[in-house]
């Protein structure tokens, strides 16, 4: 898309020619277009200047219009115009095949025993409309977007119909059943009977989708157009909580290595899906790219279609088989469903997350460019038969969060992290820190009788990804948690440099960042920190709380290595610790400086000296240990969990 300023150019230059009388401009066809404004819709001047209005998108101040270049220059001299983009064909996503079998693989009759049925959960389907007929579907309302509707919301072609009955076909002893029966189901047809639409239409169905509040979009239509108008319409609408399912496209490669990812999938907010056969192979077709999130059956999948439209030539008599990711895309949107209605209260980031979760990895280990986090399946039943539960609340750039549940008998419950002990405690909310991964947590729930029963949870993590470090590495947890809380930074992107020595100055950084001191830089009491060293403004801050007093030539020295005294010193004032009981390290005494703050950090479960039960006060300290002091210093889960 043309930049502003070159837009406006062109505008100028379209002027030009018409002003010169060439007459090019009254003779030209009008194009229909998307225009997004800086402020409020001008419908007064769109209708001043002879545009057609088409659509009018108010939650993003826009409006898909008819109209020429000259129109579109006067419009740009009279308001501030975001963007224009032309209206772009969108089209239904589909290869219609033969035989159905995607229930089982995805957990579907788990939940359907559980009695979940989507009930209570709006679910809209934007596509060619639904057969508002068919004996096996139930629809509770839609709107028609699309540029011709001559029956309303009812499907003239086909493709709706089918997606629509993956998601709610009817438990009713005919046809299919989809996975979610009794959600509230919506058809918005933007799409013609050819399966054809535009930008436009999409625009204009998830906007009534937003004012209509639904749960959950499914969007089995694809382009190869990235409209920012669409993007923007589709950020508005995940911002109000709706969940958005994307198929990913058709357009995939046997060898599965480019990135053909088609929108509105491509696009962050959307859930991008990919297809796969029975033998849980990605189909050859199926699009391929990072944005691809989860996979899902999508070929040969028996649903319904509208009996009075022809399928391949042939009638129908209300079912058809048919592949593509537009099929897969349901089988998640339904799951959804399933996911909404047993966790009403959650977000739809957090459905989503979930969704992560309890995917079912295919091809390599990890979030791959296939089939992402894997297959699509049901919640994971972490539930045993006595009500002990675990359910992960948050992943959070590298922050995990479990709630637990404990039966009454249950005297305590102990957590591994692979076979690493990570945690013991009664019930609550248990929170581990680490890097990005796949892990599989184990719960034991100890009884009084010696008993015990185990709750596993697999949980993905995203990130954060650092080369040199590991959790193999027993301080990686604690830098985790000062890099989640903005108190640790990586030295580059992708490093963290456990090994490299602290100085001074980045020692009183982190604390200060650490305790919430004023960073901002400016001159400092010290005549070797000036206004523009990094630390500055905390090492001024911790000088005005008496954090650090310097050396006393007037220096600070920010370049020179801490010591574990010096770090000692450092923690103690920081964190204002009283206790300072003699410690049994045979290399600590009042000769050695620091030594009452030495004895304060261990006292305070800080620090119990090496293995060889010395401190070793003058040795210098590096990334990795000085992380440990200060998550420590900072969270008591780093104390109560070593």
């Amino acid at each position: 898309m043309l930049k502003k300023g070159s837009l406006r150019l062109m505008i100028f230059l379209l002027i030009f020619v018409s002003v010169t009388g060439t007459g090019m401009a009254e003779s030209e066809e009008p194009q229909e277009y998307i225009i997004q404004f800086q402020d409020d819709i001008p419908a007064k001047v769109l209708n001043e200047l002879g545009f057609e209005t088409m659509y009018t998108y108010s939650s993003i101040d826009s409006v898909a219009v008819k109209g020429n270049s000259t129109q579109l220059a006067l419009l740009n001299n009279q308001t501030n115009i975001l963007s224009v983009t032309e209206n772009r064909p969108v089209q239904a996503s589909l290869t219609p095949q033969t035989v159905s079998w995607g229930y089982e693989p995805i957990d579907a009759p788990q939940m359907a025993d559980a009695g979940l049925t989507g009930n209570g959960v709006k679910v809209a389907i934007l596509d060619t409309g639904i057969d508002t007929d068919h004996p096996d579907l139930k629809v509770a309302g839609g709107v028609c977007v699309a540029e011709s509707c001559p029956a309303g919301f009812d499907d003239n072609n086909g493709h709706g119909t089918h997606i629509a009955g993956i998601i709610a076909a009817q438990d009713n002893e005919i046809g299919v059943l989809g996975i979610a029966p009794n959600v509230e189901l919506y058809a918005i047809k933007s799409l013609d009977k050819n399966g054809d639409g535009s930008t436009a239409t999409i625009i204009a169905g998830i906007e009534w989708a937003i004012q209509n509040k639904m749960d959950i979009i499914n969007l089995s239509v694809t382009t190869t157009a990235n409209d920012s108008a669409l993007q923007r319409i589709l950020d508005r609408a995940y911002q109000q909580g709706i969940l958005l399912v994307g198929s990913g496209g058709n357009n995939g490669t046997a060898a599965g290595t480019e990135n053909n990812v088609m929108y509105p999938a491509k696009y962050p907010t959307v859930i991008a899906v990919s297809s796969v056969d029975e033998e849980l192979k990605r189909v050859s077709t199926s699009a391929t790219g990072y944005e691809i999130e989860i996979a899902a059956p999508g070929d040969e999948i028996l649903s319904t279609f509208p009996s009075d439209v022809l399928i391949n030539g042939s009638q129908s008599n209300g079912y058809a088989v048919m592949s593509g990711t537009s099929m897969a895309a349901p089988f998640v949107t339904g799951m959804l469903a399933l996911y909404k209605e047993k966790e009403p209260a959650k977000t739809n980031a957090e459905l989503r997350t979930l969704l992560q979760q309890n995917a079912l990895d295919l091809g390599v280990a990890g979030k791959d460019n296939l089939y992402g986090y894997g297959l699509v399946q049901g919640l994971s039943e972490l539930t045993d038969s006595d009500g002990n539960q675990v359910a992960v609340t948050s992943v959070a750039n590298g922050k995990v969060q479990m709630e637990i549940t404990a039966n009454e008998l249950v005297q305590t419950v102990s957590i591994s992290r692979g076979t690493k002990p990570v945690k013991s405690l009664a019930e609550g909310t248990f929170t581990d820190y680490v890097l990005a991964g796949q892990y599989q947590y184990l719960f034991n729930f100890h009884y009084a009788d010696g008993s015990k029963v185990t709750v596993p949870v697999k949980v993905d993590v995203p990130a954060p990804k650092f080369s040199d470090l590991s959790m193999n590495q027993w301080f990686a947890p604690h830098i985790v948690y000062l890099y989640e809380n903005s108190i640790l930074a990586g030295t580059t992107t992708t490093t963290m440099e456990p090994d490299a020595a602290i100085t001074r100055a980045m020692a009183v950084a982190i604390i200060g960042r650490a305790i919430g001191l004023e960073g901002e830089k400016r001159s400092t009491h010290f005549s070797d920190v000036g206004i523009n060293n990094f630390a500055s403004g905390y090492i001024q801050s911790a000088y005005e709380k008496g954090i650090l007093v310097g050396f006393p030539d007037g220096t600070f020295r920010p370049g020179q290595e801490v010591t574990r005294a010096e770090m000692a010193m450092l923690i103690a004032k920081a964190y204002q610790l009283e206790d300072a009981t003699p410690v049994a390290f045979p290399d600590v005494n009042q000769r050695v400086s620091g030594y009452e703050a030495i004895y304060k950090i261990a006292n305070a479960n800080i620090t119990s000296g090496y293995l060889d039960g010395e401190f070793k006060p003058y040795e210098p300290m590096k990334r990795s240990t000085f992380s440990v002091f200060i998550a420590r210093a900072q969270n008591p889960l780093f104390i109560d969990n070593e």
